[in-house]
């Protein structure tokens, strides 16, 4: 799962830490049993420095793009990372999404768009719905299409709607 473009709009200075003594050394036990490339991974996808990581584990002070990023590297929940929680778990989408959602964060992986018939039909037709009777603000629509977009690069099934939406978009 590729967080790396979901990484900018969330905040970078402030501190998502519960418990500063656990972040401490709960991250520099990740960060120090990481070969150089998963720091490199996890710098490059957090898109922060060494002194930024360094500051982390001797502070306890960390961002949400460096709690999930550092949490997606070393395959635990970022939530252990800041002390919410005592048990590492796996990193998942949904480890994070509880995880920002517990900040007050809106989570990436929010469904924004309305949901679809889980069997979509094999050929390219117009769905029998009354979508003509919908009338929707272009921000809506921007947002729906933002959302489904998100979902698509994780589901292959979203990425498929997508392109049909396209397609009715377009032509």
């Amino acid at each position: 799962m590729d967080i790396a473009p979901l990484l900018p709009n969330l905040p970078k200075r402030k501190n998502m830490s519960v418990d500063v003594e656990k972040t401490k050394a709960r991250c520099l036990a990740a960060w120090k049993g990481m070969k150089n490339v998963q720091k490199n991974e996890v710098l490059s996808i957090a898109d922060a420095s060494p002194p930024t990581l360094h500051k982390t584990y001797k502070n306890g002070h960390i961002s949400a793009g460096v709690a999930i990023a550092l949490a997606q590297v070393a395959g635990i929940q970022p939530m252990y990372l800041t002390g919410d929680s005592d048990r590492e778990g796996k990193f998942s989408a949904k480890s994070v999404d509880t995880f920002l959602r517990s900040r007050g964060i809106r989570s990436p992986f929010e469904q924004t768009a309305p949901k679809m018939p889980a069997a979509a039909p094999a050929d390219d037709a117009v769905c029998d719905c009354e979508c003509a009777d919908i009338e929707m603000a272009d921000e809506e629509m921007i947002i729906l299409l933002e959302g489904l977009l998100v979902r698509s690069r994780f589901n292959a099934g979203d990425a498929a709607r997508l392109e049909k939406v396209k397609r009715l978009l377009i032509g």
